[in-house]
């Protein structure tokens, strides 16, 4: 059966008379984004998505070419219970892709996304898409550095989207222009291709989409266990594959797949994590690239509190928790020992959740 929906730009369904008049610089999408017509067919949508309870049905959708972040929040519709909006159950937000690796861009992303996204709205977490460059990449291919991000999307409050390959580390490819079978990316064939691996290197994004879209790399055996041997496939297998792979991470206990799995189980094991409220913490003293906040849940006989301490540093930190805590549930260093009564130490680029 089918679970829900994924809206691909839901904001384009309906268009102006007039979309021939959008003026490419200025207003290229005024009459074709957007339309009135379309935020009331996503609320007939929910409607009809509502009339199926066993399982409920879902709908998350991608809206393209906002410039105004509560455009976005328009398609969740308007709050009609505590716990219910009549549009979308949920929109994409780019901005959680296009965070920077530091405390401060972190602490002002969330705070914001907690003030624009009160419950019963729900701000979505992503790392990457099938559009945009791949995260690891944008972190230098750092798999510590992977680790801290994946414990805030998976921890924060919000609705985590893993893009294939995100678990295990795929790198960011590089397929010149004349190669390209993305539509996008045959549009640009004037680019000379050193521009384009100039962009990519100064400020990580590409107009070849093919780059984050190469086959799953599953094992080490040629195509990487995506299509047989001596088959070309659609697009080539990103170079690296042979330890970059399912089969390799899933036996390394300090591996990107090992962490993420260790993550999933604890936010599906804690309602604190999956469904608690955010708050930011207030750490006396701590040095600017420490990341604190606490989840917290509370219902009839079940309660729990956690905190989560990320470090974007290259560097060891150390701080004070603002309570007493009893244990480490997890850390992307396994092998550590991070309490001393109230004092945690973090190493470099490390990232935990207490209790």
């Amino acid at each position: 059966g089918v679970d829900g929906f994924r809206l691909d730009i839901i904001n384009s369904i309906f268009e102006e008379v007039d979309v021939r008049k959008n003026k490419r610089l200025f207003h290229p999408y005024r009459y074709n984004l957007n339309h009135p017509d379309t935020l009331q067919f996503v609320k007939d949508l929910r409607k009809i998505m509502d009339e199926f309870s066993d399982p409920e049905r879902f709908l998350v959708g991608e809206v393209v070419g906002v410039g105004s972040k509560p455009l976005i929040k328009n398609y969740y519709g308007e709050v009609v219970s505590p716990a219910k909006t009549n549009g979308l159950h949920l929109a994409f937000h780019p901005q959680t892709m296009r965070v920077g690796f530091s405390a401060k861009a972190y602490h002002r992303l969330f705070k914001q996304l907690e003030v624009d996204y009160t419950e019963p709205y729900i701000p979505t977490l992503l790392s990457t898409n099938h559009d945009t460059f791949r995260r690891i990449s944008r972190l230098g291919n750092d798999v510590r550095k992977a680790k801290v991000s994946a414990v805030f999307q998976l921890t924060a409050r919000g609705i985590p989207f893993v893009y294939y390959g995100e678990e295990i580390g795929m790198i960011q490819d590089s397929i010149p222009l004349k190669s390209a079978q993305d539509p996008m990316a045959q549009k640009f064939l004037w680019i000379p291709q050193w521009v384009m691996e100039l962009t990519k290197k100064l400020v990580c994004e590409t107009l070849n989409r093919d780059e984050v879209r190469t086959p799953m790399q599953w094992d080490a055996s040629p195509n990487a266990g995506f299509s047989e041997e001596g088959v070309r496939t659609w697009l080539p297998v990103t170079k690296g594959y042979e330890k970059i792979n399912v089969a390799h991470e899933t036996s390394d206990q300090e591996s990107l797949l090992i962490c993420y799995k260790r993550l999933l189980r604890l936010r599906s094991e804690h309602p604190a994590l999956n469904s608690g409220v955010f708050a930011l913490l207030n750490v006396k003293n701590a040095p600017k690239s420490l990341l604190a906040y606490e989840r917290g849940f509370n219902l009839r006989e079940q309660s729990e509190n956690m905190q989560c301490f990320l470090n974007f540093s290259k560097k060891s930190i150390q701080c004070q928790a603002p309570r007493a805590l009893e244990r480490v549930l997890f850390s992307t260093h396994q092998d550590t020992s991070p309490i001393q009564g109230t004092a945690i130490n973090l190493a470099p680029f490390e990232a935990m959740i207490l209790k």
